[in-house]
């Protein structure tokens, strides 16, 4: 977006009042697309280091090989299939004053026939704060929201980031808990996604639009990285 030049009677994009740009930058959750709004012109690049405090960033898909990818805001609904085998795994997260046991059930693919094509999904989250420990009788208690929150799970890491809000409908979203397959490089994507705790749905992590790069191998499994606000 470049500045346009001194037309009679308009407005040029470095004019726009601090108002407005705040409009706009509040609603770049992308570290990317914060960057290149700073780049349009100073003007905007001195609002950007005025305007705060913003919505939390969203945050890098750090893959096997070293590279990252952007997380897109929002996607559409899908519904995995369903299995009567399921196996668990559980994650150990940080909310505010909050210790928090993310319990993760996977649909596991039937044994027979071996190559039924089925591919084992995340169906269901449940989550438990730990409660009592001051009084030395510690004791899993299952919550139903994660007040204003919302959580990233991985095998490499974890993280509790505040929601961006319900009516702005931008960037983290309130209540939903945002996975990570980390068992293989090959494809990482099909079971990852966004867990609706309000409605138990399961939407994918990435828009079917989104281009997914080739698969890489590396020292690592998939994971969260957070870049700073």
């Amino acid at each position: 977006m470049a500045a346009s030049g001194g037309s009679s009677g308009g407005c040029t994009w470095p004019d726009l009042q601090p108002e407005m740009l705040g409009v706009v930058l509040s609603r770049l959750p992308s570290h990317g697309d914060r960057v290149r709004f700073a780049a349009v012109c100073r003007p905007w690049r001195s609002s950007a280091r005025l305007l705060r405090p913003l919505p939390p960033l969203l945050p890098w898909l750090a893959l096997c090989d070293g590279t990252f990818l952007s997380l897109p805001d929002g996607a559409d609904d899908f519904d995995p299939y369903e299995t009567d085998a399921y196996g668990q795994r559980h994650y150990l997260v940080v909310s505010g004053d909050r210790l928090l046991m993310v319990q993760r059930w996977i649909n596991l693919p039937p044994i027979f026939p071996i190559d039924s094509g089925i591919e084992k999904r995340t169906r269901l989250f449940k989550v438990f704060q730990a409660t009592g420990l001051s009084s030395g009788c510690g004791q899993w208690t299952e919550v139903d929201r994660l007040t204003g929150c919302a959580l990233f799970v991985s095998e490499g890491c974890s993280e509790s980031l505040p929601a961006g809000g319900q009516s702005s409908g931008v960037g983290v979203r309130e209540d939903c808990i945002y996975f990570m397959n980390g068992d293989t490089c090959e494809n990482p994507f099909p079971d990852s996604g966004v867990y609706n705790m309000r409605d138990q749905t399961v939407a994918p992590l990435l828009p079917a639009t989104v281009a997914v790069p080739a698969a890489g191998y590396g020292p690592w499994s998939p994971t969260w990285l957070f870049p700073e606000t």
